[in-house]
């Protein structure tokens, strides 16, 4: 379970940092972001929609361990290689299994499981405060 502590640590530490961000000059501006997931047998591919800045906060938070890559402007998680995806980073980073604990997170279409990790559904107009809610609830319910 110390490894379940570090990924903790890492989302609350996020979390404060984003909670504080207040009409970020990128509101509004989405990408699509795309999760690999092998569940059971299957292997899933999932289009995720999320805010853009999001991500590119995981540069300023934790700058020892994100950059922005020099091939996409992406960023990265440099333990994982320039050749990575920012998704891919995000789910080792913070120790998620399975596309559904994305989901969860970062997606602003509805594809929160509110019953199941609490939080609440994130939206278009969802900024620092909601998502940085989201991160706790997802912490809190997920020991």
């Amino acid at each position: 379970m110390k490894t379940n502590k570090i990924y903790n640590e890492r989302l609350l530490r996020f979390a404060d940092h984003i909670k504080k961000i207040k009409n970020h000059p990128e509101h509004g501006i989405l990408r699509t972001v795309y999760v690999h997931a092998i569940e059971g047998k299957f292997r899933i591919h999932v289009e995720v929609k999320t805010q853009y800045w999001f991500f590119d906060e995981l540069v300023a938070c934790f700058p020892k361990l994100w950059s922005f890559s020099e091939i996409t402007g992406d960023p990265i998680f440099y333990r994982l290689g320039k050749e990575t995806n920012t998704s891919d980073g995000v789910c080792s980073f913070f120790g998620l299994k399975g596309y559904e604990a994305f989901l969860h997170l970062w997606d602003i279409e509805g594809y929160q499981k509110t019953e199941k990790w609490g939080g609440q559904i994130l939206t278009e107009d969802s900024e620092g405060e909601q998502l940085a809610n989201q991160i706790e609830e997802f912490v809190k319910n997920n020991h």
